[in-house]
Formats: structure tokens, C-alpha cells, sequence
């Protein structure tokens, strides 16, 4: 079982989208030469949403097999974003908007029970980013398992969850301290039963009515989570060539 995982929140450039694929189908081969991380796969952001509000275009999944190896490798190639410094990526990457973080197993790695048998480039993703406040990070773990990842794989076209914590060993600060990750086969079926992600007074609200585990006093109280449903990237194919002109008919002397 890999170590962890990478999660890489990037967006291109204004205007600049054909440099920031350009340049990201070198970076994904050059990631994957670097001792300690094992796979990647790309994802797009979908139109058909959980949470609405603006989030990145693009994610990339980095299987990661040595999280300190990866990090050390990541840093001397790249650079670190600790502060205001930038990392040595292309010119068409939006170095503002982009999140880099590794994490590490929270939970077992759960299989649905009627998981479709499809190929890992072909799967889609639901993310979940998780903000805990500070005092509850540390029980934070087992009842997210109760409640959530019980759950969540037997939701049709769910093929797997699995919770995952902040690692240690980072290059850029970080944002959310835990996130659950869930392949599916179909987003929009897996979406039909997928609860209202609790991120304002109002879905809170909402969540709690259902949710006892959301109310006061129950053992998710003060989570808020951001879900998101992104689809398997796929290259988009070449515009065909313009045909040929028709050649311009011969002269005659008359």
C-alpha cells in the first residue's frame, strides 16, 4: 500500500492554458522520475457540482510510496512555496491559486461492496477537503470513519474511500488538515445520494437537520467540509488539418 498521497490544486494562467498543458505533460513524466513517488493522474474540474463556489480547474492524484523521499526530490527539483517564493514550474501554472500536499493514511482503504471493475485512468473523483477545529483533530479520525466512511462507498458508483491526514513533510503550506478521497464510476449517480457538504450557516443548517452527528454535542460538531467532483482528464485530440486548397486552374493562350 503506497505511503500517501500528493494533492495538486492548479489552475493555468489567464490565457495561457495551452502553455500550462504544454508544460504539465513534461512535469507529469519528470514527477514520476522522482524516487518516492510511485503513479499521478490528472483530473478536470466538472460542471455537474457538489459544491458549487469556485475551486480549481484541475487535479492531479500522486500515488506516493516515500513521502520524505518524494518531498526531499520535489523541492530540490522544484523549489519549496513556504512563503511568498514562487517554485521553478511553467510560466502558464497560476502559482497563486495552486495547493500542493501531501498527506497520509487516516483510515483503512474501504472498498465499496458493488465497486465497478473499471481502469484507474477512467475512474472520476470525489474529493472531500476537511477543516477540524484544532481540539478535535485528534478524535477526528474515528468518527469520521463512523459516520462517513461506513457510508460513502456503498453509494452506487462509489468504488472506493479511504481518509487521509496532513503529513509532516510538505512543501507549501497547507490548508486542510484531512481529506477523503473517493473514486467513482459515475459522478452523477454517486452524486444522487451524496449529502450536502456542511461549508456555510445555511448547508450546515441544512446538514444538521438530518445529521445528528453535525448538531451540538455530536462528534463531527464544528467540521466543515468542501466536496468536490472532479472528472478523469483527457487530452483533448489535435484539430483535424485543413484540406487542401484546390489548385488553381491552368491558363490558356488563346
Amino acid at each position: 500500500m503506497p505511503e500517501g498521497i500528493l494533492v495538486v490544486f492548479s489552475d493555468g494562467v489567464a490565457k495561457k492554458d495551452a502553455a500550462y498543458h504544454d508544460w504539465y505533460e513534461t512535469y507529469l513524466p519528470q514527477m514520476l522520475e522522482i524516487p518516492g513517488v510511485a503513479s499521478g493522474q490528472r483530473y478536470t474540474f466538472s460542471t455537474f457540482q457538489i459544491d458549487n463556489r469556485p475551486m480549481n480547474q484541475y487535479l492531479t492524484l500522486f500515488q506516493i510510496s516515500d513521502i520524505e523521499a518524494a518531498k526531499n526530490g520535489i523541492s530540490e527539483r522544484y523549489g519549496t512555496r513556504l512563503g511568498v517564493e514562487l517554485q521553478r514550474l511553467g510560466d502558464g501554472v497560476d502559482q497563486l491559486t495552486m495547493s500542493t500536499t501531501f498527506f497520509e493514511p487516516a483510515s483503512e482503504f474501504v472498498v465499496g461492496p458493488a465497486a465497478p471493475k473499471i481502469p484507474v485512468e477512467q475512474q472520476h473523483m470525489i474529493i472531500q477537503v476537511i477543516s477540524v477545529p484544532l481540539p478535535s483533530r485528534d478524535n477526528f479520525p474515528p468518527a469520521y470513519i463512523a459516520e462517513r466512511l461506513t457510508k460513502y462507498p456503498n453509494f452506487p458508483s462509489v468504488i472506493s474511500g479511504q481518509l487521509f491526514k496532513k503529513s509532516q513533510f510538505q512543501i507549501q503550506n497547507t490548508l486542510y488538515p484531512f481529506v477523503g478521497i473517493y473514486p467513482v464510476a459515475d459522478g452523477k449517480e454517486a452524486l444522487k445520494d451524496w449529502p450536502v457538504p456542511p461549508t456555510n450557516w445555511k448547508s450546515l443548517n441544512a446538514a444538521r437537520e438530518t445529521d445528528p452527528a453535525l448538531r451540538p454535542g455530536g462528534c463531527l460538531e464544528g467540521v466543515q467540509t468542501r466536496d468536490f467532483y472532479f472528472e478523469a482528464y483527457v487530452k483533448p485530440e489535435p484539430a483535424p488539418a485543413p484540406p487542401p486548397k484546390p489548385a488553381a486552374a491552368a491558363k490558356t493562350d488563346h
